[in-house]
């Protein structure tokens, strides 16, 4: 059987919370690699991805899950009056090819992409999940690209705010970088001929792709049905 890849059309006080200066009250550690099921454990020892990947025409965004840890320090018995309610990240992408500046506008490269998780005191941990890469601008560079197969550098640039005791409070800069391309992650299965094989599979082993996206962060075994992509491919056995 061939495989190829063919383009795929605080140490904070108690008083007031400050930030922009190193005291950050959450420190974003890594972007977290996910498990089984898109599942997370929001421990330190959870394995960080250096670098995203995502194919261009993935229906959906790039999900970046950023590890938080709170530094922020609280009395026995006043946790609750410390614990750090995140709200969301604002979001700032840069391309590493000029040529790509202005694809998209300033609404799809600078936004807010929201989520919700609390965050405890004493160097709590709790991992996050966001959409950093809208899926509206990978389809402008497609479209900017066009059916050349091509790979381009993203740099994503995500703080994450949120709320304690009425007080807003926000992460150091986190910096992500993304390959964004129209030739990789997504693998179509081909038979001798090279030509594509048709849904399902007779085999034993694939590769599954990201739990979260499949179009993103690893490599995913396609079939086509009806001149479509079916990822990952669905398997028959012999």
């Amino acid at each position: 059987m061939q495989h190829t890849f063919i383009p795929f059309a605080l140490a904070l006080s108690l008083g007031a919370c400050t930030a922009g200066n190193g005291d950050e009250a959450i420190l974003i550690t890594k972007n977290v690699v996910a498990g089984d099921a898109c599942s997370f454990s929001s421990a330190a020892s959870e394995a960080g991805l250096l670098h995203g990947t995502i194919n261009v025409h993935s229906p959906n965004g790039y999900r970046l899950h950023p590890q938080m840890l709170s530094r922020i320090e609280a009395r026995e018995g006043f946790e609750d009056q410390r614990t750090i309610l995140t709200k969301g990240a604002h979001v700032d992408i840069t391309f590493a090819d000029p040529a790509l500046a202005s694809v998209g506008g300033g609404a799809l490269t600078k936004f807010d992409s929201l989520f919700s998780a609390p965050l405890l005191p004493n160097g709590g941990v709790t991992d996050g999940a966001f959409e950093a890469i809208p899926a509206a601008l990978l389809d402008a560079i497609a479209t900017a690209k066009g059916t050349a197969s091509f790979r381009t550098e993203l740099i994503v640039k995500a703080t994450v705010f949120g709320e304690m005791a009425g007080d807003e409070v926000t992460s150091n800069e986190f910096q992500f970088p993304v390959t964004v391309c129209s030739d990789c992650v997504v693998n179509v299965l081909v038979d001798a001929n090279n030509v594509a094989l048709a849904c399902p599979v007779m085999m034993e082993t694939l590769n599954k792709g990201n739990a979260c996206n499949v179009f993103q962060d690893g490599l995913v075994d396609c079939c086509t049905r009806s001149g479509a992509l079916v990822c990952p491919a669905p398997v028959m056995l012999p």
